[in-house]
């Protein structure tokens, strides 16, 4: 039983701040709040509708219901007899403000609506809490979010668009929704998806809470997001659900729940930390509790006595007098079963401490706007904390009688039904949240009132205020006027200096800026009302400056503008003429930290508008007309006509056109290439209108990205454009610039771009120039297997086998290389493609007794993999296993000589599709179009030129990388290797990527240049080389063919003691560019060119190698089943060293690939360790000079000058310890 002499009855009345932090080292405020719920799209819309007592259950929305029935129509070939549930609905789901976010249009149309809402509440909720601009970067912040999967986006995208499948993924992964808000804002504190079912938000809450107290986090976001993507009226029930969609609490009535959406946000904060850092607190929450209902009458049926103990804990929790809580927001779910037990668990919580009776008010936001699932507790905790804050209890809908089972006239409690005035006896107003989970996990939440007095000195300030606004576009910026305008006209009574202060130091300052200089609350209401209604860009008024600053911004004007604002505050701010010089430049993009203009003051954080988000439509556009599968009917064409501005014929889409909208320019003119650039921009990153100044990366650009420009972009105007050019030149002008001037030069001097024709049909055709290379090491007895590409997958599910082996035939007939094998005529070698080959899934029977599945899969595959014969076809095996009810293994072996590591992603693509009746379309070329078409090109002037770069690259002796190693080199090169994992995690990948974006580079460049460092240090060595693989697929017909491109491009970097890390960074960026300039250049023609002679047991030219790979081969679902992909743990190491890095959205996993005759994994985890070490040296400090990058730290030093006796040896004793030799 609680002891009734630990509460606290209303002790903090009345009291100062040092003892409010004496007393509440426990409580948390609640100092920011975002929603969009039913018929609100903000908290004070929403709380307009609890106070009118709204109801917002209605039909769902027509613009939503189009996309619903057009997935519908594509699906099943029809709508007939589609009904959709009435509910609590959002009316759009389908925008977003893609530029806020950097993130492309086609990117965001490929995300989870959930995710993309929860992205945009919870920014909304950080500004709201005045915590905006950089002022949350970086800091110990944790993310809660409440969630359950339903329907799931990414069955809309595998379905429609499943080209697409494999990009969607890091945008429908549940955990990434919170995951992503910690990346974008560079958050250190936990990032936790909850899933209790109904009480998800409100644990999320509770864990937010538990995360503050105990120090995980200083800050916390809790939130939720609930969605319904296509809610069907199937006429299948759970057994809660209401006939017509409301929830009638409580009333004898009630049938059951409704249902409804929303998306809620909250920013909390330890109390007393709120209240010393001037933070606007809505409420506090005193206590929390989270409970299980253990064994009941049913697994998903309430329980009274588990409901009694959580609100028991949270009092204790809170240590406040229960005779104090004068209203709860109740679970209400309007259930026969469910209501009466929730009213029994209150009241014998009460009765433990009181027989007073009809003193708590009881609230049911599910009246209003239905059961939000897992997001249902957070909105009710809003809707308390908002009623906290009004004074006012708003009115419980649809209750006419008492439900037959709750006697409210013996109960401590009372049924609210009208708006009604909130008093007390003189304690603060208190409130209890219930959120109870059909999984049997149970929360409660006590929330009190925030401080009346919190002794911040509010002094008026006779200096010159100054107001910022700015925004992404000039039509943000006017709605963000419009906002304070209507702040203005309502006078909240918030001072003017904590409004101004608000506005400056805890928002954004974009590229569109307005600065106002004003004198007291009047002259702002004038001010802000005169430019709301007037031309802001040409306002001659000396109060009023604005700017466009879309370039980078000057450090020279930032750091006079800060030395002029220090002066400014110094004089009492008083001084116009200097405050207007500061203004002129701030609008010109200077940077200023304006919290030096508020030093020394106690200033509050005021309620401002929060950034207007330009949101536009980012949905997967499914087509009009449903696309069959050969389980369905007869294929239906997929018709997309519609105008254009700017016709494409990229990919071969005649009938498709891309309308685009080109801005930057005054004048309104623009050359034809900057035009053929913006459409190829517009279809590759989904933008409707583009600026022609905005940058590649700030419009979602990426290296994968930058591919696919290229080869569209080389399609459309007739030249080979690398991606490197899309890289380095970063905006539409900068690079339509360097088109023309490269169309300039002398016809001769073209590039010219052919597509690559079919080729007639004949006994044999030329190898390419990789598939060469491979048939001679093949011929090696030591290579054995070393060139085998095996991979697996676990298939859950009902496997139906015919399908299954019909698949894999049909990809056999549909790819060439499928059915090619390989041999040498006149001292040519030559490929051999067969019309058609018999081809068998082989089956197996595993043993299962006396051994797990993991070792079960590792001998399968062992057996499995075995050396190709070249000469015969196919050199491709596929073996299934089932390892148990609804659970196999497929297993699948190529030779590299026709594979690559796209290809293996393209096989299982296809494989999955074809199983599933997909009907895929056909192929333009095939593999040996390519090689006639590359055996060409490698006599052509491009190709010469080409290898003019490389031999001038490696001019002059070629350096040998010097690793100290833990055993001889074997005098033949082996290939015996192993594996180790680590990663980088959340924390560091961030930095790094922020460094790339800072520095114009690509996450690749960063890493690569940190590992050349690594090897310098440890080889003490200058002249690094470092093998990297290309993709080598130049044009998009090659995008989806089976077959081996990849060629290799040896990195060679001067890695000098006394350069900064950013200036080093620089050279591998240019070297890494021009590598891609030149990468048709095989490496092989460079081997034999430079007639380099290969040392025993190594590789000619490199011996080691870096790779960075964006994704590893996701799980997909489809018709019942699941594929899961599984690791290849083949022992083999081709390279020396090979890192090899796998990016995603929070963290990279890298995987140290070794020669195990080499060196040992001790050793690999030191070199892992120092490549993370320094990682964060040059993360932290990008002008850190090579030479003071150390990978001992203080306390390895010190251990190590203890062991040296001699004092002369400790330097030369200290570098063998750096690379491993002690």
């Amino acid at each position: 039983m609680l002891d009734i002499n630990m509460i606290e009855l209303g002790k903090t009345e009345g009291q100062s701040i040092g003892e409010i932090e004496e007393i509440s080292s426990k409580d948390i405020a609640i100092i920011g709040m975002a929603a969009k719920l039913p018929e609100a799209n903000s908290i004070d819309e929403f709380w307009e509708n609890m106070r009118n007592g709204l109801d917002c259950v209605k039909e769902f929305p027509d613009s939503r219901k189009q996309d619903a029935d057009r997935y519908i129509n594509f699906k099943y070939g029809g709508i007939n007899g589609v009904k959709y549930r009435a509910g609590a609905y959002l009316d759009e789901i389908d925008k977003f403000d893609c530029r806020f976010f950097n993130i492309s249009p086609k990117e965001a149309s490929l995300m989870d609506p959930n995710q993309r809402m929860f992205l945009e509440t919870a920014w909304e909720a950080i500004e709201d809490s005045g915590y905006g601009s950089k002022g949350i970067e970086g800091s110990e912040t944790g993310v809660y979010l409440g969630y359950v999967s339903g329907l799931e986006y990414k069955q809309f995208v595998s379905e429609v668009e499943p080209s697409s499948a494999m990009a969607s993924i890091p945008g429908n992964i549940a955990a990434i929704i919170a995951g992503r808000v910690s990346y974008m804002l560079d958050l250190r504190g936990p990032s936790i998806i909850v899933d209790t079912a109904c009480s998800s938000s409100l644990v999320a809450v509770h864990m937010a809470c538990m995360g503050l107290r105990n120090g995980d986090c200083e800050m916390a976001i809790a939130g939720s997001v609930k969605l319904s993507l296509l809610p069907l009226h199937t006429g299948e029930k759970f057994g809660i659900e209401s006939e017509d969609g409301r929830t009638r609490a409580f009333d004898d009535s009630s049938d059951g729940t409704g249902m409804g959406e929303g998306v809620v946000a909250v920013l909390l904060k330890p109390l007393s930390k709120a209240v010393r850092d001037g933070d606007r607190i809505y409420a506090v929450i005193k206590g929390s509790a989270a409970n299980q209902d253990g064994r009941s009458i049913g697994l998903t049926a309430p329980n009274a006595a588990a409901q009694e103990r959580v609100i028991l804990k949270a009092w204790k929790d809170a240590g406040i007098d229960p005779e104090t809580i004068t209203y709860i927001e109740t679970h209400g779910t309007g259930t026969k079963l469910g209501d009466p037990i929730e009213i029994e668990g209150i009241t014998k919580a009460f009765r433990r401490y009181t027989d007073k009776k009809q003193f708590c008010a009881v609230g049911a936001l599910k009246t209003n706007i239905g059961h939000l699932d897992n997001a249902s507790g957070i909105a009710g905790m809003v809707r308390a904390v908002l009623a906290l804050g009004k004074k006012e209890i708003p009115p419980i809908l649809h209750f006419e009688r008492p439900n037959r089972k709750i006697n409210f006239a013996e109960s401590p409690l009372y049924i609210n039904k009208v708006l009604s005035p909130w008093n007390t006896a003189g304690f603060p107003r208190r409130c209890g949240v219930s959120a109870f989970g059909l999984s049997g996990t149970n929360c409660h939440v006590i929330l009190e009132e925030p401080p009346t007095n919190t002794e911040m000195v509010d002094r008026y300030d006779e200096g010159i205020k100054v107001l910022t606004l700015s925004a992404r576009s000039p039509e943000a910026l006017r709605k963000l006027i419009a906002g304070y305008k209507k702040m203005a006209k309502e006078d909240d009574g918030q001072l003017l200096e904590d409004i101004c202060y608000t506005a400056t130091t805890g928002r954004g300052h974009y590229e569109y800026r307005l600065a106002l200089m004003l004198k007291d609350k009047e002259d702002f209401k004038v001010k802000i009302n005169k430019i709301a209604d007037s031309d802001i860009t040409s306002s001659s008024e000396n109060w009023v400056f604005y700017g466009e600053c879309k370039g980078t911004e000057s450090n020279d004007n930032s750091r006079i503008a800060e030395k002029m604002l220090r002066q400014f505050t110094e004089e009492g701010k008083k001084n116009e003429v200097l405050l207007s010089e500061i203004l002129k430049l701030y609008v010109d993009g200077a940077s200023l930290d304006w919290e030096e203009m508020y030093r020394g003051e106690n200033r509050k954080k005021a309620g401002v508008p929060v950034y207007p988000f330009e949101r536009t439509r980012c949905w997967l556009e499914i087509p009009e007309n449903p696309v069959k599968t050969q389980k369905q009917a007869e294929p239906l064409e997929d018709k997309a006509n519609s105008n254009t501005d700017i016709k494409t014929d990229c990919d071969e889409k005649d009938d498709e056109v891309i309308n685009i909208l080109l801005k930057g320019r005054e004048n309104g003119i623009y050359t034809n290439t900057e035009m053929i650039t913006a459409k190829v921009w517009a279809e590759a990153l989904g933008y409707s209108e583009i600026d022609i100044c905005e940058d590649f990366y700030e419009l979602g650009g990426d290296s994968i990205i930058a591919s696919t420009i290229a080869n569209m972009l080389s399609k459309e105007i007739g030249a080979v454009i690398s991606s490197a050019d899309i890289l380095e030149y970063t905006t539409i002008e900068e690079l339509a610039d360097y088109l023309d001037q490269e169309y300039g030069k002398e016809a001769s001097d073209k590039r010219s771009f052919t597509y690559i024709e079919p080729v007639e049909k004949r006994e044999y055709y030329p190898a390419s120039s990789a598939q060469k290379r491979l048939f001679v090491l093949g011929q090696l007895k030591e290579i054995d297997t070393c060139y085998n590409m095996p991979g697996a997958m676990i298939i859950e599910g009902n496997l139906d086998r015919n399908r299954f082996e019909e698949a894999f035939k049909t990809l056999v007939k549909r790819h060439e290389t499928l059915r090619t094998s390989f041999m040498t005529i006149n001292g040519e070698i030559v490929q051999v493609v067969k019309d058609s080959i018999d081809f068998e899934v082989e089956y197996l029977r595993p043993e299962l007794i006396n051994q797990s599945e993991e070792e079960t899969i590792r001998d399968l595959m062992e057996d499995f993999v075995r050396p190709f014969d070249l000469g015969t076809a196919p050199l491709l095996k596929v073996g299934l296993a089932e390892l148990g009810k609804d659970r196999h293994i497929m297993m699948f072996d190529m030779h590299h000589i026709i594979s690559d590591g796209t290809s293996m992603a393209i096989l299982v693509r296809e494989i999955i599709e074809l199983y599933n009746g997909k009907t895929l379309p056909t192929l333009r070329i095939q593999y040996r179009d390519f090689s006639e078409w590359q055996n060409r090109m490698l006599h052509s002037e491009t190709i010469k030129k080409q290898e003019e770069y490389w031999l001038k690259r490696f001019a002059g002796e070629i350096p040998l990388l010097d690793m100290p190693c833990d055993y001889p080199r074997p005098a033949v090169k082996s290939f015996a290797g192993d594996k180790l994992d680590f990663v980088i995690d959340k924390e560091l990948t961030s930095e790094a990527n922020r460094l790339a974006r800072e520095t114009g580079t690509t996450l690749y460049m960063v890493l690569l240049a940190a590992y050349n460092i690594l090897l310098s240090k440890y080889s003490n060595q200058e002249d690094i080389i470092v093998g990297s693989p290309i993709a080598g697929r130049p044009h998009a017909d090659l995008e989806n063919i089976i077959g081996m491109f990849v060629n290799a491009l040896p990195m060679r970097n001067c890695v000098k003691a006394d350069q900064s890390f950013s200036d080093f960074l620089n050279t591998v960026k240019q070297c890494a560019l021009e590598a891609y300039e030149n990468q048709d250049y095989q490496f092989e023609m460079l081997v034999e060119k430079l007639n380099v002679e290969v040392k025993p047991g190594r590789s000619p030219i490199f011996d080691v190698a870096f790779v960075l790979q964006n994704m590893n081969m996701p799980k997909m679902e489809i018709d019942g089943l699941k594929f899961i992909p599984l690791r290849d743990e083949a022992k083999i190491s081709k390279s020396d060293l090979t890192v090899l890095a796998t990016e995603d959205e929070e963290k990279i996993t890298l995987v140290f690939e070794y020669c195990t005759k080499l060196f040992t994994p001790q050793t690999i985890e030191r070199l892992a360790r120092d490549y993370i070490k320094i990682l964060k040296v040059v993360t932290l400090d990008r002008k850190v000079q090579i030479q003071d990058i150390e990978l001992l730290d203080s306390e390895e030093k010190n251990r190590m000058i203890s062991k040296i006796q001699n004092a002369e040896d400790i330097s030369s004793k200290l570098i063998d310890e750096d690379f491993g030799d002690i």
